[in-house]
């Protein structure tokens, strides 16, 4: 019987040893993941098989920046989100301003409205803008662009929107 042991399963044993380490320390200091670090460590420990959970480890411990790359993105979606659902929620407060409301693009880094007001005075345009200012002096202006144009009814009727608020 051949009981050689090559580089390749010396590293994976390595690998495994460093995701079974991470998943233990998961297993006893997070309590809230604790079931799926138990039975993540369990299914590696005793049949040499990974789950997502371990996967996902095996991930990190690979390439820890291309991680930490993917968390960023995950956390802009969730900032871009957040930030389309508070400016929607605040036009549409404003909705008997105007003809239409339309989300028009909306990009990574990008986030852009079409308004038609009914009464297209600088106060009315200035209650618009004072919305998105709240948005553009915090930090998410630093990473997000917006952008806020008003058109006439007629013009507006013709455009394709991501989303129409009104």
């Amino acid at each position: 019987m051949n009981t050689q042991i090559t580089a390749s399963d010396a590293q994976k044993a390595e690998l495994d040893g460093k995701i079974m380490g991470l998943l233990f320390f998961m297993e006893t200091h997070f309590k809230d993941k604790s079931e799926a670090a138990s039975d993540s460590y369990s299914l590696l420990s005793k049949i040499g098989k990974k789950d997502d959970l371990a996967r996902y480890i095996e991930g990190m411990i690979n390439n820890p920046v291309g991680n930490l790359i993917e968390v960023k993105s995950s956390i802009d979606d969730i900032m871009r989100t957040m930030a389309i659902t508070f400016l929607d929620a605040k036009f549409i407060k404003q909705g008997e301003l105007a003809h239409q409301i339309g989300l028009k693009s909306s990009t990574k880094t990008y986030i852009s409205y079409v308004i038609s007001l009914k009464d297209d005075t600088t106060e009315n345009r200035r209650i618009f803008f004072s919305i998105l200012s709240e948005l553009e002096f915090s930090q998410l202006g630093e990473t997000l662009t917006f952008d806020l144009k008003f058109v006439r009814p007629e013009s507006i009727m013709k455009m394709e929107f991501v989303a129409k608020l009104l």
